[in-house]
């Protein structure tokens, strides 16, 4: 038997070529999902402050990528500067906030994807009607009720198109040369010269 001992040359990220460097992005940022779905959910929660369930997200450059979730609360706050809801009395957004689990009934519609399609947003009408007794208030209310659920459902389809278009900027920034050359400087990683880990 015979051993030998081979020497491999060894470099930091930012001596590997461009080629070499695409190999590494490629390696080191298939385990960054959980990056971008914790700044998925502080964006959400903090910079938003949306009380929302069931976040889902495909960011694949596909067919059917996007961000769905479903909306446990509302505020007015969330709503009254939108364009979609210029027409409406504060008074009407607050009643409408503060019932709104009441009213706005998400029912899954697809579930194949995860975009701003997959939950539709129904007037749950049967629940609103069983809080009031005068039925002329009612019919008035139940109409305008149904404008306003109308309307969130698109700032609703709006809202979660422009989370999609956060997280595709943090799926891109985890997967920059300038992230990746950080992250392998603090951790000391080197790489093989066609960009492979060692």
């Amino acid at each position: 038997m015979r051993t030998i001992t081979k020497q491999v040359e060894l470099y930091k990220f930012d001596e590997l070529s461009e080629q070499a460097k695409e190999n590494a992005v490629y390696e080191l940022s298939q385990g960054n999902s959980y990056l971008i779905e914790e700044d998925i959910n502080c964006y959400l929660s903090e910079c938003l402050n949306l009380d929302y369930s069931n976040l889902e997200y495909s960011l694949s450059y596909s067919q059917g990528d996007g961000v769905c979730f479903i909306l446990n609360a509302l505020k007015v706050e969330h709503i009254e500067n939108s364009p979609y809801f210029k027409g409406y009395k504060k008074s009407h957004l607050k009643y409408f906030c503060e019932n709104f689990p009441n009213i706005v009934t998400f029912t899954r519609v697809n579930f194949h994807y995860s975009h701003e399609n997959t939950y539709s947003v129904e007037f749950n009408e049967f629940n609103f009607i069983e809080y009031f007794t005068n039925n002329h208030r009612v019919t008035l209310f139940t109409e305008k009720l149904h404008d306003l659920v109308n309307d969130f459902a698109d700032y609703y389809k709006d809202l979660q198109m422009s989370i999609y278009d956060k997280a595709v900027g943090f799926a891109d920034y985890y997967s920059s040369y300038e992230y990746i050359n950080e992250f392998c400087e603090i951790n000391g990683y080197e790489f093989t010269i066609d960009g492979k880990l060692n």
